[in-house]
């Protein structure tokens, strides 16, 4: 407080009314709220007043306050000149008997803040109009009249709830308990009043003061949830429980001051206005002295920082204390944190229909589930329109959930009375810095979920140090959330009310932003797509926010960025900057490809198109059907890949661009190998290959060639399959193209795979298994688990195999890639039959017969096919296997599927094997035997040749057995086959045993 000279006024009067009312307010120890309540005017014309926003007064409102503050003589006559704007009389007076130096007279009948209520509408875990709310404080708690005659009936008490009364000039009864009611509606929060009681429980056993700052955004119900907590900890601090609206964040009204919040809490505790020192230092000692020894939990609400809080604090043990903000008080020592987040939908539901007063409504009701979800689950609008629907009993749900769905602003719906989710919003905007206020408008420009730093720093024409800086600012004041690091997030209706505030902006402030933004991600996407291409990399802009230069840079930016790549390419097309949207789509393709985000892929690549017509750029359009064409021909939609690739074909015959036409044509091979169509495919891929080798592509041409080797493996020409992936994996390597090296690797290793040489082929497979684990791709992932399952299986324990393809497996239902399902199926189906599960492998073959046909994928139902076969023929089904084997040898016949017709030979020669059908199964190994030869396919080979071993046991030809045995023993060491060695071996074993006893096994 200030000294008073000889009349009683402060020694140097403030110029203005405001400043003196101020003045006169705090050296009498009152807040805003409590004159205003004494007063019986509003604490906002109180707030005006002081702030010069009224540089007069109303004569009665003068009067009132000058009657509130007890002043008479020239005081008085001071006073309401300067209301009413006239120079104060030369009067002098007596001075006034009181707080010495001070001028006023004791205020132990005025009451504390501690009585302060919890103001605004009903509210829960929250619900509307807790200190979250917006307007002063409604209740007041208790009578301040009534308070006074109380204190003066109890005099000199003493303590009273074991907080001592002043001594000397006096005392006064002691408030303490002073909580706000608790609401019924209370709903949720279980988890943070589980871990508040345990706390107070800890408490009790420590003898420590235990500091709980609960933070959230405005309206999220902290408030509510700490009165709550209060009512039901109450019992453990039989001391007195405290609650002070300490105002960080209240229309009209300043944050209260530490000494004026001192002030109001030692009244509270029963220290008279006389014994009140001047000062926060000597309110503060007087303050914990009061406290020391006793168990009080006092609530302090709405704080505005850690400066207002850190005096208010108990100096010893044993009491609790439950701070509410919306600031992180992170600079508060020991203070344990409870962030409350908006509610869960069914919590949110709850909350509505406990409001509405309507809980016949079930509980999954879409239109009240759509309510909450346009409330952002946000408990103070949930609770204001929850009180709307309560006092208009005609209101439906329906009819609520279409209005607020069809409106064009949301939070003019969420009020009550003279309350509203947008005022609760404002308060914690107008608490920003410049800088701060401009970058929270401008994350509303942002069209995406999430924004990180660099973005930020973009979109605001800063630097990423001073962006992070300012969102971790914004974090605090919980105006953004951090769901991960580095990432945030505006809630739903902070966004909308950011949105006003942009829009309010010049356009070319605005637009300049959006612009500064959309450049941003297109050149993020072109530096990180040039590591994910199998073709040449895209040229690459400069990038001023952008700093990758890895690839683990690159994957992790773009996994973090890409809902946000996607909205920023929408946003570029709608707002004149088509470019952009063609860039980031190619850029960000093979990524998106890679990890099986096609169906975004292809929205983007429809965008692109689009973006490209409206540009007038041929080629852009023509990139784009290539991309859309191969992620379609990846979903087995040959039909429209096809259609889609000779439409870009279409365009760029028209143009004189051999890189564009060359991509559409690889893509066009690959989509033809689908179809079985080979000719066509081997075509394709030549004038590919042609055309990249001319333009000096060495990516693009190990792409076609790469491609080319499969189309020669399906016709059986193995070696010229073998020497175009060697030539790719070459060219991939000169090129530095990680991507396709790893792609030419697992192809090398199929045909390696197929022609017996299993070492190889496993190497290759788990080169590329590492390569494309590396590179984040997974398709690539699965394609090298399924080739090195094969490998294992026929060369490993077939548990290990098992475990590879059931990997394989899961990594395509991940990625909804159907065709790599039903490989990794019949793949898996052959792990389970070489373990001794034939049952098993029988239904992984169905269902990969099955996902083949609706693929139309007729090499891959060969294959399914010939597994049936073998696993009908392992349970004795003879009759199955045989119908499996003759459908495929038809279906590879006609698809020119040589290793499949293969295959099916041979199984049709075992299963009349175990017919006693000799002739015929003699018919069927020779012919199987010569088509492995032809295609150099030695594992097929030695399985052929064990079979006719045994078929030569069955004729009693043991010498001719023996040599069959003999060469399949041969060829399956060579490879390392471990089942074949076995076969072979108890084969010789049976000859030898036969020819000792001198029999011929029976016919």
């Amino acid at each position: 407080m200030r000294s008073g000279d000889e009349h009683g006024l402060p020694r140097e009067v403030p110029a203005g009314f405001g400043a003196l009312l101020r003045q006169l307010r705090r050296e009498a120890g009152l807040t805003q709220e409590e004159l205003a309540d004494v007063a019986r005017v509003s604490a906002r014309a109180i707030s005006d007043l002081e702030r010069a926003v009224n540089l007069t007064a109303r004569r009665e409102t003068a009067r009132l306050l000058a009657e509130a503050l007890q002043l008479t003589g020239h005081q008085r006559a001071v006073f309401e000149a300067l209301a009413a704007g006239r120079k104060p009389p030369p009067i002098t007076v007596v001075p006034q008997a009181g707080v010495p130096g001070s001028g006023f007279p004791p205020r132990s009948g005025l009451g504390s803040g501690g009585a302060a209520g919890s103001g605004g509408a009903a509210g829960s875990g929250g619900a509307a109009g807790s200190g979250d709310a917006e307007g002063p404080d409604r209740t007041g708690g208790a009578d301040r009249a009534d308070w006074a005659d109380r204190a003066d009936r109890a005099g000199r008490a003493g303590r009273v709830g074991g907080v001592g009364a002043a001594g000397g000039g006096g005392s006064v009864a002691a408030a303490t308990r002073t909580l706000p009611r608790d609401v019924a509606s209370f709903t949720g929060r279980q988890g943070e009043l589980r871990l508040l009681l345990e706390a107070a429980a800890e408490t009790d056993r420590a003898g420590v003061v235990d500091v709980w700052a609960i933070a959230g955004m405005a309206g999220v119900g902290k408030t509510v949830f700490a009165v709550h907590a209060a009512h039901r900890l109450a019992p453990r601090f039989p001391d007195g429980q405290i609650f002070l609206r300490l105002h960080g964040h209240s229309p009209a009204q300043a944050p209260v001051d530490p000494a004026d919040a001192l002030a109001s809490l030692l009244l509270t505790a029963g220290v008279s206005a006389q014994e009140i020192p001047p000062g926060l230092e000597a309110r503060t000692r007087l303050w914990r002295d009061r406290l020391a020894g006793t168990r009080m939990l006092l609530v302090l609400d709405d704080a505005a920082g850690h400066e207002q809080i850190r005096p208010l604090l108990p100096g010893t043990g044993g009491s609790l204390v439950l701070i509410t903000s919306r600031r992180n008080l992170t600079a508060l020592d020991d203070a344990r944190a409870i962030s409350l987040d908006t509610l869960p939908p069914a919590e949110a539901a709850e909350l509505l229909r406990s409001l509405a007063g309507r809980p016949v409504i079930p509980p999954d009701d879409a239109s009240v589930s759509e309510i909450t979800r346009l409330c952002g689950y946000l408990p103070l609008a949930v609770g204001m329109l929850g009180r709307q629907l309560y006092h208009h009993p005609a209101w439906t749900y329906r009819r609520l959930a279409a209005d607020l769905a069809a409106a064009r602003d949301r939070l003019a719906f969420m009020r009550v009375e003279d309350l509203s989710v947008a005022a609760a919003f404002d308060l914690s905007y107008r608490d920003l810095t410049p800088d701060q206020a401009r970058l929270f408008r401008r994350l509303s420009l942002h069209p995406g979920p999430e924004i990180g730093p660099a973005a930020a720093a973009a979109l605001d024409d800063t630097d990423v140090l001073t962006a992070r800086r300012q969102l971790e600012d914004l974090y605090d004041q919980h105006l953004v959330t951090e769901p991960i690091q580095d990432r945030y997030r505006l809630h739903d209706l902070i966004r909308e009310h950011a949105g006003k505030l942009a829009a309010e902006e010049p356009a070319t402030e605005s637009g300049a932003a959006l612009a500064r933004l959309l450049d941003y991600y297109a050149q993020g996407a072109a530096a990180a797509g040039q590591y994910f291409t199998r073709r040449s990399p895209l040229p690459l802009p400069a990038a001023q926010h952008v700093g990758m230069t890895t690839r683990a840079e690159a994957v992790a930016w773009l996994e973090a960025e890409r809902l946000g790549l996607h909205a920023a390419a929408r946003t570029a097309a709608a707002n004149g900057q088509p470019r952009t949207a063609v860039v980031i789509a190619a850029g960000i393709h093979g990524y998106l490809r890679g990890h099986g985000y096609w169906d975004q892929a292809l929205a983007l690549h429809q965008l692109a198109r689009n973006a490209a017509a409206d540009l007038g750029d041929p080629l852009a359009e023509a990139g784009a059907l290539a991309d859309a064409g191969e992620l379609r021909q990846l979903a087995g939609e040959y039909h429209e890949a096809e259609k889609t690739l000779a439409e870009a074909l279409a365009i760029c015959r028209d143009l004189d661009d051999a890189s564009v036409r060359a991509a559409v044509l690889n893509e066009l091979g690959i989509v033809q190998q689908g179809r079985n169509d080979r000719t066509a495919a081997a075509s394709s891929h030549r004038q590919a290959q042609h055309l990249y080798h001319q333009l000096g592509d060495r990516s693009g041409e190990a792409s076609a060639l790469n491609e080319l080797g499969l189309v020669q493996r399906a016709k059986g020409d193995y070696e010229d399959s073998a020497a175009s992936h060697r030539a790719a994996l070459h060219l991939y390597r000169a090129a530095r193209n990680e991507f396709g090296e790893a792609s030419a690797l697992n192809r090398l290793g199929q045909i390696l795979r197929s022609t017996g040489d299993y070492a190889a082929a496993a190497a290759c497979h788990e080169q590329a298994l590492k390569l494309h684990r590396d590179l984040g791709n997974r398709i690539g992932e699965a394609t090298a688990l399924f080739g090195l399952g094969i490998v294992q299986q026929a060369t490993a324990d077939p548990e290990v195999a098992l475990a590879s393809q059931s990997k394989a497996l899961g990594l395509a239902r991940d990625l909804r890639y159907p065709l790599g399902q039903a490989t990794a199926l019949a793949g898996l189906g052959a792990a389970q039959l070489a373990g001794g599960n034939p049952a098993a492998a029988i239904t992984s073959y169905s269902q990969a017969l099955t996902a083949h046909r609706a693929l139309g994928n007729r090499g891959g139902q060969v294959t399914a096919l010939n597994g049936l076969g073998r696993a009908y023929l392992a349970i004795g089904d003879r009759q199955a296997a045989t119908g499996s084997f003759t459908d495929a040898l038809t279906l590879s016949r006609e698809v020119g599927h040589r290793s499949g017709e293969a295959e099916s030979r041979q199984g049709l020669g075992a299963v009349q094997l175990a017919a006693g059908e000799y002739k015929a199964a003699a018919g069927s190994l020779r012919l199987a035997f010569d088509l492995y030869a032809e295609l150099g396919v030695r594992h097929g080979q030695a399985e052929v040749l064990i079979r006719t071993g045994e078929l030569l046991l069955a004729l009693g030809d043991h010498d001719e057995a023996r040599s069959s045995f003999t060469e399949a023993m041969a060829i399956a060491a060579g490879l390392d086959l471990r089942a074949e060695q076995a076969s072979a071996q108890a084969g010789l074993r049976r000859c030898a045993s036969l020819a000792r006893e001198g029999t011929t096994p029976a016919s």
